[in-house]
């Protein structure tokens, strides 16, 4: 518990910062009122507003906890700062974090033993991020600051972390029950650090020192008007944690007469999983929404996720965030994809987009995101330039009137389907969509590489991730591929099932009970067990998948991979009913695999395409290359229009041609294209279909006005 003097050390540093003697509720007063922070926007409570204008936050930066990185660059974080606004930057994330080479943690150590007192605060961290809040106010940066970065309280920061009670002198492990060692990744929830709130296990030996620190920032952070904040970096805690430290937040805000704005960050790429709706169903507490995860999606899955948050609040609306862009080698799919995100978070009506930190560079790309570098100030640049140039703020987000001009026979579609996929013992691989081949590749090497210590599960990974939705009617695995012929039959027949080689076979016409019997007859039987009755429902079509929910073998396939490694073949076949025509992840539909990065093989769906991913001697242990139904199934499209129709921004990537309607428009419209990556503007004219076609295969933006 923190002493008296630790108290009046707090009370000092709350009332005392910078030399300035702001008595309790006097901060509003002294600074302005609340009209001169940042809050959502009177006219339009979905964008932000800063001393009564309207303002889109648009960023990226190289360092996530920039004010511990004083010499960040070639001129220092100033000279980032200044980077930043050069090209039309506005917005950066700032983690409490300290992590990294260099930066300084918050509380002062004593020299002689090594160890951290949690009663005497670090000057330097604290300067640093004082500094940090002055530099970007100066500016009207705006700063979305994260309170708590789950990996800086697990692994190896947890053996350095002033929190660790060998670290410190302040309490000791018995006294809080916090471990001296966390192996895991935080997402496996190892530290109890994050369940000290009184709802949880109102840890009275660690709290206190929980709420000192956030003291400590608050009396830097909130006389300044330029702050948002979020609790947590990509949580899966529990959420009586975030609607404590929520609570506490605003409190103190309102305590010094100052209005403050508060989010949490959910892990889960899944804007519909549960998770999220701890924010989407609180706006009492959480007054803006972050789905930095969905940016994690592809393709229009991306858009879509956007689209379903925004109409998701539409009764109460309130900022979306997205704090975190992704597009690097290890996550977001690739530089490219991390640039399209920022048009169709804008052309989606959200309220900031900002480019994740690049983290390593290779030739190969940026390991994390665009951050600051040349492509993400280029758009930057071009971002708001355009969406000036276009009005912003009065846009509506519209995909009503345009689409992609594609083989639609091929994409996933929300009636009853039969998807086949093969691959002889030759490698030839190919899947059957209604009967038809609709893609073939060779898949080289043998499945010798088969772990058999997988299960099997359906509708999403085991751990509940990917999760897809829809109807399942039929489900057959077979260890041999089987002919073109019979694949044509068991279509024109409706059933799966039938023939030679059969190895687990699963029909969902039960209409009850939390198992799904295997009925192939092979023993030992490979019965499928469903975790969670609320998330599916039998039906009279089959088993219906509403929510992220576990189906799967309660122990390995062992059987079943073990059939498929000695003959070198398979076939995985289905009939389903997509609930949504466009679905990421992939989304698992059936998968034998142990987590989202290793796998034997997997059925899923990408965005409105059918993909299989099989592991062999040839591919990785994701199953990369892998077969899809779509060559351009990543191809997207985002639109936004004047409430008046008097204009429309179609963003379309991969150089797809565009099937616009143009009869909800006013007349007399001209087309231009847009260039994001050099702001040059050039005529455009449709084809003879009527069709748009892009100036190459790149991404564009087509304009009517």
């Amino acid at each position: 518990m923190r002493t008296e003097i630790a108290e009046q050390f707090f009370r000092i540093a709350w009332y005392g910062m910078l030399g300035l003697c702001f008595a309790p509720g006097l901060i509003g007063a002294v600074l302005g009122a609340n009209e001169a922070r940042i809050r959502p926007w009177s006219k339009n409570p979905y964008f932000w507003e800063y001393k009564g204008e309207p303002v889109l936050l648009i960023g990226g930066s190289d360092e996530d906890n920039l004010f511990n990185h004083p010499e960040i660059g070639n001129k220092g974080l100033e000279g980032h700062l200044d980077l930043l606004v050069s090209v039309g930057g506005n917005y950066v994330r700032n983690v409490m974090s300290s992590r990294d080479e260099g930066n300084l943690w918050p509380f002062a150590m004593d020299e002689a033993t090594g160890l951290y007192d949690l009663e005497r605060m670090n000057k330097g961290y604290w300067q640093r991020f004082e500094d940090f809040l002055t530099w970007t106010g100066e500016r009207d940066i705006f700063v979305q600051i994260e309170v708590f970065d789950r990996f800086d309280y697990a692994q190896n920061n947890w053996k350095n972390n002033p929190f660790n009670p060998v670290n410190n002198v302040n309490y000791t492990l018995e006294e809080t029950g916090l471990p001296e060692v966390i192996p895991g990744h935080p997402g496996q929830r190892q530290n109890p650090f994050f369940r000290s709130v009184p709802n949880l296990e109102n840890n009275t030996a660690l709290l206190p020192w929980q709420e000192a620190f956030v003291d400590e920032m608050l009396s830097h952070s909130l006389p300044h008007g330029h702050i948002l904040y979020c609790i947590s970096n990509e949580t899966n805690e529990s959420e009586e944690w975030g609607a404590y430290w929520a609570r506490y937040i605003r409190n103190a805000g309102k305590k010094e007469g100052v209005e403050v704005h508060v989010t949490e960050m959910w892990d889960t790429w899944d804007v519909r999983n549960p998770m999220h709706d701890r924010t989407l169903n609180h706006p009492e507490l959480y007054t803006f929404i972050d789905i930095s995860q969905n940016n994690h999606n592809d393709g229009q899955a991306h858009w879509n996720n956007a689209q379903y948050v925004r109409d998701r609040i539409r009764g109460n609306p309130c900022p979306i965030n997205n704090v975190k862009m992704y597009g690097g080698i290890s996550h977001g799919g690739g530089l490219d994809e991390g640039l399209r995100r920022l048009w169709r978070n804008l052309m989606a009506g959200m309220a900031s987009a900002r480019f994740h930190r690049p983290g390593p560079v290779t030739n190969a790309g940026p390991m994390y995101g665009a951050g600051l570098g040349e492509a993400g100030r280029a758009y930057i640049r071009s971002a708001r330039y355009f969406m000036k140039e276009m009005g912003w703020p009065y846009i509506e987000p519209d995909l009503s009137f345009v689409a992609l001009a594609k083989d639609h026979s091929l994409a996933v579609h929300t009636e009853k389907s039969h998807v086949v996929y093969t691959r002889n013992n030759e490698g030839e691989a190919r899947i059957y969509l209604d009967g038809r081949k609709v893609a073939e590749m060779t898949v080289g090497g043998d499945l010798s590489n088969w772990d058999s210590g997988m299960a099997l599960g359906l509708a999403g990974e085991l751990n509940g991730e990917r999760s897809w939705r829809g109807i399942f009617h039929e489900v057959a695995i077979y260890d041999q591929a089987l002919d073109a012929e019979t694949i044509a039959a068991h279509f024109q027949d409706g059933m799966a099932g039938q023939g030679e080689g059969i190895q687990a076979y699963y029909r969902f016409d039960l209409k009850e009970g939390a198992v799904v019997p295997d009925i192939s007859g092979k023993t030992p039987a490979l019965h499928l067990q469903i975790a969670n009755m609320d998330a599916a429902d039998w039906s009279a079509e089959g088993l219906r998948v509403r929510d992220a929910v576990r189906i799967a073998s309660e122990g390995p396939a062992e059987r079943l991979s073990q059939a498929i490694q000695a003959s070198n073949a398979l076939t995985l076949e289905v009939w389903i009913t997509p609930a949504e025509a466009i679905q990421s992840g992939p989304a698992r539909i059936v998968t034998i695999s142990a987590d989202p990065s290793r796998r034997n093989i997997t059925l899923g769906q990408s965005e409105d395409a059918y993909v299989v991913r099989l592991r062999s001697t040839a591919t990785s242990d994701n199953g990369i290359p892998c077969l899809q139904t779509l060559a351009h199934s990543q191809a997207s499209i985002a639109a936004m229009r004047s409430p008046e129709r008097d204009w429309a921004a179609i963003f379309v990537s991969h150089g797809e041609l565009l099937d616009i309607d143009t009869s909800p428009f006013k007349d007399g419209l001209k087309a231009q294209w847009f260039d994001p990556r050099t702001m040059a503007w050039s005529e455009a004219a449709p084809l003879d279909t009527g069709h748009y076609r892009p100036p190459s295969r790149e991404d564009w933006i087509l304009v009517l006005r």
